[in-house]
């Protein structure tokens, strides 16, 4: 509805044309809910709860974000997907002195959506990983 909004739709029309396009399924929040998170997950990976966040702000009911991303990350461990992000970052992290590193990583995976306690773990995980490479 923005788009059509900003190409000088009137706003009658673009309740009619949205009616009239999910009577005939072209438009679908969970559709298009299931299709964000998939991308989100495989392009840009992000915490669950920032995830429902994101779905908020483009206009998807509270109870479709939250059941789309409940039933996406029923298959995913976040503190696996956390750690796997960090690894990605494992260049950057590693030229930090220690001090900087942890809180870096933190704020890092907190400004992605992780939970406390998955970021704890994953950071963990990934702090020993790196005393354990001496090629870091």
């Amino acid at each position: 509805s923005d788009r059509l909004r900003g190409k000088g739709f009137t706003s009658s029309k673009i309740e009619s044309l949205i009616s009239e396009f999910r009577d005939k399924n072209v438009v679908s929040d969970l559709r298009f809910a299931e299709d964000w998170v998939e991308n989100r997950l495989r392009f840009k990976p992000r915490g669950s709860r920032l995830l429902v966040m994101e779905l908020l702000a483009k206009g998807v009911a509270k109870e479709t974000a939250e059941q789309v991303v409940r039933d996406k990350f029923s298959r995913i461990n976040e503190m696996e997907l956390a750690f796997k992000l960090l690894q990605s970052r494992r260049q950057r992290f590693t030229r930090e002195n220690s001090v900087d590193r942890r809180q870096k990583i933190y704020n890092f995976l907190r400004y992605r959506g992780f939970s406390h306690d998955d970021i704890m773990r994953a950071a963990g995980k990934f702090l020993e990983d790196i005393v354990a490479d001496p090629a870091d």
